[in-house]
């Protein structure tokens, strides 16, 4: 089974991306630094670029990860912040991340 995640580099997304490789499955994930995965999964998956802050780099992962059948989507990357701050999009930040970050993942095919 393909899984295609996010957020799957620390907490409790780094614990679910772990037990799905354990179970067998085949994962691509985005990350902000792909070189530098946790060792819990370096090696172990597909990591392409993906800043959630940036739509730009959400098309551009969206577009390499939506070339082959996806099973299941786990789109688990979020933020929430204790002061505001603004997207390089123009977004208010938490919104731009938790909400119109995932929209072009899901996407990709119509843009």
């Amino acid at each position: 089974m393909r899984i295609v995640m996010t957020g799957a580099t620390a907490g409790f997304g780094l614990f679910a991306a772990t037990r799905l490789l354990d179970a067998g499955h085949t994962l691509s994930i985005g990350a902000r630094a792909p070189e530098r995965l946790p060792s819990e999964i370096a090696g172990r998956l597909s990591a392409q670029l993906l800043d959630l802050d940036s739509l730009a780099t959400v098309r551009r992962f969206a577009a390499v990860v939506g070339s082959e059948p996806i099973d299941i989507l786990l789109l688990n990357a979020g933020l929430q912040l204790a002061r505001p701050a603004t997207s390089i999009d123009g977004f208010e930040r938490t919104f731009a991340v938790n909400h119109l970050a995932h929209y072009p993942t899901l996407h990709a095919q119509e843009a």
